[in-house]
């Protein structure tokens, strides 16, 4: 963290685009323009989903679930997380779904191959990707935290 206490600038990989929050995990400017909802984007029973769910929800901030299984991803938005974060942060090989791939499917993984893997399979997504406005941010660990609140407080939502 910076002095004024948000986050600095750091590499967050190839092709990955910097931005006012930019670090492992976290791009974006902050800006959220006209738009304050947040859009929750994991599984119904994943932990990590249900902790940032309950976040969301104790500061009152409007949001909405996807759940990657049930509504599945499209090309889109899987193209605007991969040029904010790069295809590497958003593949989740600790996940049952990799362990359960072939490893021929997994050897050689490239950004074309990781996308086409993505879209065949939303589980492999690391989760969960929550975005508001140019902010996209993976996982749910106290930077992603302070991230989103930092965001919505431009935004005079506390």
């Amino acid at each position: 963290m910076s002095s004024s206490g948000r986050l600095a600038y750091e590499e967050v990989g190839a092709g990955a685009r910097q931005g006012f929050f930019s670090q492992p995990g976290i791009v974006g400017t902050g800006s959220i323009g006209n738009t304050a909802m947040i859009t929750l984007f994991g599984l119904k029973n994943c932990d990590s989903c249900r902790k940032a769910a309950a976040y969301v929800k104790a500061h009152d901030w409007p949001h909405r679930f996807h759940d990657l299984r049930d509504d599945g991803l499209s090309a889109a938005v899987l193209d605007r997380w991969i040029r904010s974060l790069g295809w590497e942060l958003l593949v989740n090989r600790r996940s049952t779904t990799w362990r359960n791939l072939p490893d021929a499917a997994k050897d050689g993984l490239d950004s074309v191959s990781a996308k086409q893997l993505l879209l065949d399979h939303p589980t492999l997504v690391k989760r969960p990707v929550i975005t508001l406005g140019d902010l996209v941010v993976v996982g749910f660990a106290e930077p992603q935290q302070a991230a989103l609140a930092d965001a919505m407080a431009s935004n005079g939502q506390r």
